[in-house]
């Protein structure tokens, strides 16, 4: 019963959304026999095919209008356990892609297939696409970078994605500097 598909977002662009999503993704794959899949679902700014160093090609917006299967959209990493589904080609109308029934359908059979699914979305005050996918996903990781998100935003989005039926699993803290040890 743990959530085995998961959005990332934050409140507002520059959290560092996409990073925490890439990271937790090869934190995960670290789990003996875990395999992840990481979907850039930023159909407005996508990054973590760049983020990764691979050329973007077809992705989840070509899955979705049905010009790409999905297994030809998804590709491994370098790293083993990790594979990755870019954005693909940008859609005028993410909004209505991400919250369409193929969508659902999309996500549940990604769900058999891999042991976690992370999904990257753009910013969820600006943007509805966080709340569309938090809907049908397991869960919601809300990213605030610490000194730079108000805290009443991160609420905001908090209430936000919740009252829109999205399970809110707890938030990861980003931009916060080491000390240079413990003593």
């Amino acid at each position: 019963g743990a959530p085995r598909s998961v959005v990332l977002t934050s409140s507002s662009r520059g959290e560092g959304k996409t990073v925490a999503t890439i990271n937790l993704g090869l934190a995960l794959a670290e789990l003996p026999g875990t395999e992840v899949l990481i979907i850039d679902a930023n159909l407005h700014s996508p990054g973590v095919e760049g983020y990764l160093g691979l050329e973007p090609r077809q992705g989840l917006a070509d899955v979705l209008s049905g010009s790409c299967d999905l297994d030809s959209a998804i590709r491994p990493t370098s790293v083993p356990g990790v594979q990755v589904m870019g954005a693909g080609t940008l859609p005028d109308n993410p909004s209505q892609l991400l919250g369409s029934e193929r969508m659902r359908t999309v996500l549940g059979t990604l769900k058999r297939g891999f042991s976690y699914v992370l999904i990257d979305t753009p910013e969820a005050l600006r943007i509805s696409d966080a709340s569309l996918l938090g809907g049908i996903a397991d869960g919601i990781v809300l990213v605030v970078r610490l000194g730079l998100t108000p805290r009443h935003h991160v609420e905001q989005t908090h209430n936000t994605l919740e009252a829109l039926g999205g399970n809110v699993l707890g938030t990861c803290l980003t931009g916060a500097e080491e000390d240079g040890g413990f003593d």
